[in-house]
């Protein structure tokens, strides 16, 4: 399996386990795709919520500003990040 291949499959393993409330098999799966590449925004920006929903307010805070310097465009990260403050 190529690379990009792996990413996306283990981003939408992540992104199923999120919305099915599998909270700590999406984490497992998020911080495994950081591992295959480090700079997927979407990684991040996930891991930040799902840190907002287990009440981690200082690690969601991390990982909303390290989404956001990632992508100063993103309008979801900024949005995402204003629920938290």
């Amino acid at each position: 399996m190529n690379k990009r291949r792996e990413i996306e499959i283990t981003y939408q393993r992540g992104y199923r386990q999120f919305q099915s409330g599998k909270i700590s098999h999406a984490a497992i799966n998020y911080k495994r795709l950081l591992t295959i590449d480090s700079h997927d925004f979407r990684a991040y920006l996930d891991l930040a919520d799902l840190s907002l929903d287990q009440r981690d307010y200082s690690r969601a805070e991390r990982l909303f500003k390290r989404a956001i310097m990632m992508n100063p465009n993103s309008i979801d990260a900024y949005f995402n990040f204003g629920i938290y403050l």
